[in-house]
């Protein structure tokens, strides 16, 4: 079940997996709701600032394709990354398996494409 808050009232909206979003007045309309994930979560995934990524003013289909594929949150790691990044000043970061750091990179990196260019304009090395 995905969760949205609605702006009118100031709830949290409930959504089934797989159904359409309707009735929150905001960008997340019309998409269709993720399944929940359900795995453990620890505390390196859990203890974050209470931030949403809207707060970060990205791109709405950035917004939207970060929804679908399940984010609700960002986590501790993309917290702090995800604004440094966007001012183009460098980061060096370490956190455990599983807790963003791939997503902390490239969320920025997508955020700043210039889709109009037709030429390379970012990397991801393994």
């Amino acid at each position: 079940m995905a969760t949205t808050a609605n702006p009118s009232n100031g709830t949290q909206e409930d959504h089934q997996p797989g159904t359409k979003i309707t009735g929150t007045g905001t960008w997340k309309d019309g998409l269709v709701a993720p399944a929940k994930d359900t795995r453990y979560k620890t505390e390196d995934v859990t203890q974050t600032k209470g931030r949403d990524f809207e707060d970060f003013f990205l791109k709405r289909e950035l917004l939207m394709g970060i929804f679908q594929k399940g984010f609700e949150k960002p986590s501790p790691i993309q917290e702090e990354a995800i604004p440094i990044i966007l001012q183009n000043r460098n980061v060096l970061a370490r956190a455990k398996n599983g807790t963003g750091k791939t997503a902390a990179y490239i969320i920025p990196c997508l955020e700043k494409t210039d889709t109009t260019k037709e030429h390379i304009q970012g990397t991801l090395q393994p």
